[in-house]
C-alpha cells in the first residue's frame, strides 16, 4: 500500500484503507505515530532552509555548520549557546562589538575578562550594553572610565 498524500504540517504520509488487503496493521497508526515522535530532520544548511514542513518546534541537526538548531515559528536558529574568546581593540568610547552566531537577540550574555586583575588591570571592569539579532556590545571601563582604544581579551557565552 502506498499514501495517497501528505499531511501540509507534517509531511506525514496518509493511508486509506479502501482497497487496501487486510493486513491486521493500521499504516495510517504508524504513520501518525513517527510523525508525533519523530522531530528532528538532518541535513544540510541548504535542506534545511528549503524543508517543505517547517513548524514551531522542529529540531534540525546542521551538517553545514555541525549545531542543533530548532524552529521557533519563523524560522530554524540555534539551540544551543554560542560561545568565544574575543580579542579586539576598543573603540573610541571604550566599546567592542562581538558576532554571536545566534541569529536572535540573546536572552543572556556572559562575559568573563581574560585579564589576572593586576597592575593597570586591577580596576577593570566589563559591561553588557546591548544585543540584537547577530551581535552583542560591551564597554571596557579602566579606574571609573571607558578604556579608549586598548587592546582587550574576553570570554562570552550567548544564550538563545
Amino acid at each position: 500500500m502506498t499514501s495517497y498524500a501528505k499531511d501540509s504540517t507534517t509531511g506525514k504520509p496518509l493511508f486509506r484503507d479502501a482497497d487496501a488487503p487486510d493486513i491486521k496493521q493500521d499504516p495510517q497508526e504508524a504513520a501518525d505515530y513517527a510523525a508525533e515522535v519523530g522531530n528532528m530532520i538532518v541535513g544540510s544548511t541548504a535542506y534545511i532552509a528549503g524543508y517543505p514542513y517547517q513548524r514551531k518546534g522542529l529540531s534540525a541537526y546542521d551538517t553545514t555548520e555541525n549545531i542543533l538548531k530548532r524552529h521557533n515559528g519563523t524560522g530554524f536558529k540555534p539551540a544551543e549557546p554560542r560561545y568565544g574568546l574575543t580579542a579586539q581593540g576598543t573603540s573610541s568610547t571604550g566599546t567592542v562589538t562581538v558576532a554571536h552566531g545566534l541569529g536572535v537577540i540573546p536572552s543572556a550574555v556572559i562575559i568573563t575578562d581574560k585579564s589576572n586583575g593586576t597592575g593597570a588591570d586591577s580596576t577593570r571592569k566589563i559591561g553588557y550594553v546591548g544585543a540584537n539579532s547577530t551581535t552583542f556590545t560591551v564597554v571596557v571601563w579602566n579606574g571609573g572610565s571607558p578604556l579608549a582604544g586598548n587592546p582587550v581579551e574576553f570570554f562570552w557565552v550567548a544564550y538563545p
